[in-house]
């Protein structure tokens, strides 16, 4: 999702270890503006990527966006080491670089040549969001246990 200023989060899912040991966040964000807000191309590519890509609405979530970072801070300390973050796609990887400005390695996947989630074999036991229970292969957790197993391969 886009508001004026660009990416904006909607969900975060964090895995921090393997399959069998480990720690699960995932987090559904309000919107950081009202949707009659946002100018109507945003609108519009906000409601495409609704339809077609992860079914969560502008208005859906449950966490202010304003604690994006904090949950991030109070998060990662305790559950990576060496302080490295992985996310898939170089716009990800810029916004959370900045938003954790520098207190952690942020790497993009796709520079490792990590293959597309849709490439990649859905993990077992299959781990969803409430939100994405019946279009699994959109779920960020979901991914998140994929690009796990495609790294400890």
């Amino acid at each position: 999702m886009r508001d004026s200023n660009g990416l904006v989060v909607k969900e975060l899912a964090i895995v921090n270890g393997d399959n069998d040991k480990s720690s699960v966040g995932n987090f559904h964000f309000c919107p950081p503006c009202a949707g009659s807000q946002l100018p109507l191309s945003v609108r519009k590519t906000n409601y495409w990527v609704t339809c077609n890509l992860h079914a969560i609405s502008w208005e859906d979530g449950y966490v202010q966006y304003s604690r994006l970072k904090q949950i991030l801070l109070d998060v990662l300390p305790n559950n990576f080491f060496p302080f490295a973050v992985y996310v898939k796609g170089r716009e990800k990887c810029d916004f959370l670089s900045k938003l954790l400005q520098g207190a952690y390695t942020v790497s993009d996947l796709d520079t490792l040549s990590c293959p597309k989630s849709s490439d990649l074999p859905l993990p077992s036991p299959l781990r969803s969001c409430h939100v994405h229970k019946a279009i699994p292969d959109q779920c960020p957790l979901v991914k998140c246990y994929q690009y796990i197993n495609w790294m400890q391969e």
